[in-house]
């Protein structure tokens, strides 16, 4: 009885080299929003799983932005992050961020965003994907 090794060896270069993307995560979710100063278009949302996780990056931001960002002079208001619902539907574009949630903007700025993010980060980050948002009260 004779068998190859080779889809063996191959299976995880194939695997490797896959275009699989972390999805944003959908349902029950903690948001902020910022606005920028200098683009009055530009409105960005992000979002997480949990209140302490949004509550950390919102903090964060209201802090200091990351350098990549500060062309975009975003404000992120003082408020707590709110609960928010996130399903079907084209409120914004966001792009997963593994082991956090999910940020973007409209589908333009979602693009420029997420290039801005890849190449200050050292995760794997998903495409940018259209999302519906509903606040809660």
């Amino acid at each position: 009885m004779k068998f190859s090794v080779a889809p063996v060896l191959l299976f995880p270069l194939i695997v490797g080299c896959s275009t699989f993307r972390p999805i944003p995560p959908a349902g029950l979710m903690w948001a902020y929003f910022g606005e920028s100063q200098s683009i009055p278009s530009l409105r960005i949302v992000v979002y997480a799983p949990d209140k302490p996780a949004c509550e950390v990056s919102r903090v964060k931001d209201m802090k200091q932005l990351p350098v990549s960002a500060a062309w975009a002079e975003m404000t992120v208001p003082a408020g707590e992050c709110r609960q928010v619902v996130i399903g079907t539907g084209a409120d914004y574009w966001v792009f997963a961020y593994p082991n956090f949630g999910a940020m973007g903007a409209d589908h333009d700025w979602c693009l420029k965003i997420r290039e801005a993010a890849a190449r200050s980060s050292r995760v794997w980050l998903g495409e940018c994907q259209p999302v519906g948002l509903k606040s809660l009260p």
